[in-house]
């Protein structure tokens, strides 16, 4: 009983810090951006510049090495929580978008940029006056094609976007800074992807489109990873096993792993991101292929998609 208690209460608090040593200057993360100790997993990585009482300043890395981001944090383990300053950049090294985060969410004025230099667009990120839609709202300002043409002005215009390679992947109208009426999304081949209906910037229904012509309806743009009504917290502390071998080595501490849930609700690619013994590891992982059947999909446009997925399942001795 002392053991369900300790794995309810560890799992609701989802994450259990990594134990990095204090002169560590790399670290990594998962796409999710939780750290990870194996950087094979990563998908990108801090190298901190400056480390001070409470604010880490911090180049960001894809796994190529190349530049992508500069700014501050807060907290970089477990979880990357952005404070401040915060500066995207294109592959060429160009600037890409500017603002700044506060505790990670954005606020203030953000700006994004073209490859050539020029600005694209402008917008101010604030609370939102309707914060049972969501806590915080963006109110774009102005908005202009790569030439500099201004199609956005004082938050009232229509804009097409386009793709690098030129073809249209939307088009829509913004009043008073937010999308109103209808936007039309395109593929690639210039079918129509999807249709949504806003007002005063909030989804009121959309329509997305397959290559097969099949309608799928939506109230909203995305849903996260779901599991049935026992709950993952409670699934899994009831069907973790300790490992007699793992008693008897008097092995603990927690295992954390990021997968992969597919359009059809299966856990695939399971990967390691910490753990202190193979013989947890291997445990945490039964656990996890044992939860099949049991999760749903997430959704983008009315569409099943493959997200991933990165949880703690923790192991102590009584």
């Amino acid at each position: 009983m002392k053991m369900m208690k300790y794995l309810l209460t560890a799992l609701i608090a989802f994450l259990t810090p990594f134990l990095f040593a204090q002169n560590v200057t790399r670290i990594y993360y998962l796409d999710t951006q939780v750290a990870t100790s194996t950087p094979d997993s990563a998908r990108f990585y801090l190298d901190l510049t400056v480390q001070g009482d409470t604010l880490y300043q911090y180049t960001e890395y894809d796994k190529a090495g190349v530049r992508r981001a500069e700014g501050f944090a807060i907290r970089i383990t477990p979880m990357l929580e952005r404070h401040d300053r915060y500066t995207t950049f294109y592959p060429n090294q160009q600037k890409h978008r500017e603002g700044r985060y506060f505790r990670n969410q954005p606020m203030g004025i953000w700006r994004t940029y073209y490859p050539n230099g020029k600005l694209q667009e402008m917008g101010v990120w604030s609370k939102n006056p309707r914060p049972y839609e969501a806590p915080l709202r963006y109110l774009l300002t102005t908005y202009a094609d790569s030439t500099g043409q201004m199609l956005v002005t004082q938050g009232h215009g229509t804009v097409s976007l386009y793709d690098p390679q030129g073809r249209v992947q939307e088009v829509g109208s913004y009043h008073e800074g937010l999308k109103d009426s209808v936007w039309v999304g395109y593929q690639e081949n210039g079918i129509k992807a999807y249709e949504e209906t806003y007002v005063a910037g909030v989804l009121q229904e959309g329509r997305s489109f397959d290559a097969q012509g099949k309608t799928y309806p939506y109230t909203a743009l995305e849903t996260p990873i779901g599991f049935d009504a026992e709950g993952v917290v409670n699934f899994i502390a009831s069907s973790v096993r300790y490992p007699a071998a793992a008693q008897r080595a008097e092995s603990q501490g927690t295992v954390i792993l990021n997968f992969l849930i597919d359009t059809q609700g299966v856990p695939q690619d399971i990967r390691v991101s910490s753990s202190p013994d193979p013989v947890l590891t291997k445990e945490a992982i039964r656990v996890i292929q044992l939860s099949k059947g049991k999760w749903k999909p997430a959704t983008k446009r009315g569409k099943a998609v493959a997200n991933r997925f990165t949880i703690p399942i923790p192991f102590k001795l009584i």
